[in-house]
């Protein structure tokens, strides 16, 4: 309907056209009635929207780092199930998200996304309900927009889910962002807090991994952030977390990079979240691969653009947690084959986990197929 009527539209202006003579005048009232008449096909500000997402993975291992000795790992499995509706009425508006989790065999609907917003002016946006903070970027971003099949073992630390609030605004290149969450003791007393602040090169990093979308500029975006768990102290004031990270882009050249720095009391499995959230959408979960308090665990990539259909990856984690004698470090080496961007691709990655003190190590071949969106 809209392209019938769009070539209605064009026709119509040929034909003024042809009749509009040279006058300036006759040409202004022509542009006039055609934005008139377009921006009928405009969709109106309110109402609903949903979206689907299927991420599916093969993967293959014999090594202990995901077989502990025992059967080869040799199979299928989800990464992601999500369907995702929402909708806004004026400056108001929701959205709820679920995911099919597998576990031990039992599929479980969880809810993930579940907060109302509130659009005030161009100050700020709130958001309250349940929601992934906004602390770091590899843990935040959409899980069909990452370059590798599996976020980061910092960006896995971070992806969870919590109940509170946080408020968004932004001043040009500037962005700020802050949150007041419920933490690992639900709705007691104590409270988890963050904040983060970010800074865009030219057009920014995005919401994306990799150069995919991109041009010949420099485009990136850093950021800085603090986390803090008040439930987790027990009288203590080291349960927290500063991190920093970049992404972006360059021409072909697709980079980024993080670094945390751990109070003396944060320690947790980097799969289940910092502050006693869970995370399954990767190999990682049910590694052990833990984060040891007072430590600095980084990482950086970097990606190259062959084609538009085709795009490879590299990326070395350090999680920097000797105090335990794990001493873990991550090669990963992926290719992405592009059928429509971010929204249908197929992936391959190779993952190298080293460790040290005979502790489980080992490498993971997978091959993932990514259809679809969150947002």
């Amino acid at each position: 309907m809209k392209k019938l009527v769009t070539t209605a539209l064009a026709l119509a202006a040929a034909g003024s056209a042809s009749n509009a003579g040279t006058g300036d005048n006759e040409w202004l009232a022509l542009d006039g009635e055609i934005k008139n008449l377009a921006s009928s096909l405009t969709p109106p500000r309110d109402g609903m929207g949903w979206a689907v997402l299927l991420r599916t993975a093969f993967t293959y291992s014999r090594d202990d780092i995901l077989t502990f000795g025992g059967d080869d790992i040799d199979g299928f499995s989800f990464r992601d199930v999500d369907f995702a509706v929402w909708g806004s009425q004026g400056d108001y508006g929701w959205r709820l998200n679920t995911d099919v989790e597998n576990n031990f065999g039992n599929e479980d609907i969880v809810l993930e996304d579940a907060y109302a917003w509130w659009h005030c002016g161009e100050y700020f946006t709130a958001s309250m309900g349940s929601m992934k903070p906004r602390f770091i970027r590899t843990g935040f971003i959409d899980p069909e927009k990452t370059l590798f099949i599996d976020r980061s073992a910092i960006g896995s630390a971070f992806d969870y889910w919590d109940l509170g609030i946080q408020a968004r605004g932004n001043y040009d290149a500037l962005a700020w962002f802050l949150g007041v969450f419920n933490g690992d003791d639900s709705d007691e007393t104590d409270h988890a807090y963050f904040l983060r602040g970010e800074w865009d090169l030219g057009a920014g990093a995005g919401m994306a991994e990799g150069a995919l979308g991109g041009n010949d500029d420099v485009n990136a975006t850093v950021g800085v952030a603090y986390y803090t768990d008040d439930s987790l102290d027990s009288g203590n004031s080291d349960t927290n977390a500063w991190a920093l990270d970049v992404a972006g882009s360059a021409g072909p050249l697709g980079f980024g990079g993080e670094y945390v720095k751990l109070g003396d009391d944060a320690n947790f499995f980097e799969t289940n979240g910092p502050f006693g959230g869970s995370n399954s959408d990767d190999f990682l979960s049910g590694t052990f691969l833990d984060f040891d308090g007072d430590s600095s665990p980084w990482d950086l990539w970097a990606s190259w653009l062959l084609s538009p259909e085709w795009e490879l990856g590299v990326r070395y984690e350090s999680l920097d947690n000797d105090q335990f004698s794990n001493d873990n470090t991550l090669l990963s080496v992926v290719a992405a084959w592009y059928q429509g961007g971010h929204n249908a691709k197929w992936q391959a990655q190779y993952t190298s986990v080293d460790a040290s003190s005979g502790n489980p190590d080992g490498s993971v071949f997978q091959v993932g197929l990514s259809l679809g969106m969150t947002h």
